[in-house]
């Protein structure tokens, strides 16, 4: 779970037992606006940067066997206080450990088709990188 360090909330990590390679498809890394934009009476608008740090969002599916399923949701409600808390996930492009938030909750979606004996879960959310 999430502790206290001082003034400041140490992030969680995402368990390292769960997969962390997204499908590719509908995979992204969006980069949010940085700018403020004033329209002055005449002429184009006036831009400016508003933070030196920009954030990104990354929508993803990543693939989890039940038992995956199940500690990713007990992580989630539990340590992550129903993705309450920031936590710190492996970039998939950079492979860089940065901080996170869920943006969205999660939806789950059942592959099996009728030859499968395991069910293999698509489990989809966006993640905002902290910057």
């Amino acid at each position: 779970t999430a502790q206290t360090v001082g003034s400041a909330l140490m992030a969680v990590a995402y368990p390292i037992t769960l997969p962390i390679l997204p499908l590719a498809q509908g995979f992204q890394k969006q980069r949010e606006d940085n700018r403020l934009a004033f329209q002055p009476e005449i002429g184009p608008p006036k831009r400016r940067r508003r933070t030196f740090m920009s954030m990104y969002l990354m929508p993803m599916t990543i693939q989890m066997t039940t038992s995956e399923l199940a500690l990713f949701e007990a992580w989630y409600d539990d340590d992550l206080s129903e993705g309450s808390y920031q936590f710190t996930f492996t970039d998939p492009i950079t492979e860089v450990v940065t901080r996170h938030t869920f943006e969205t909750s999660y939806t789950i979606e059942d592959t099996r088709t009728f030859d499968d004996d395991e069910s293999v879960w698509n489990v989809s959310f966006t993640l905002r990188v902290m910057p």
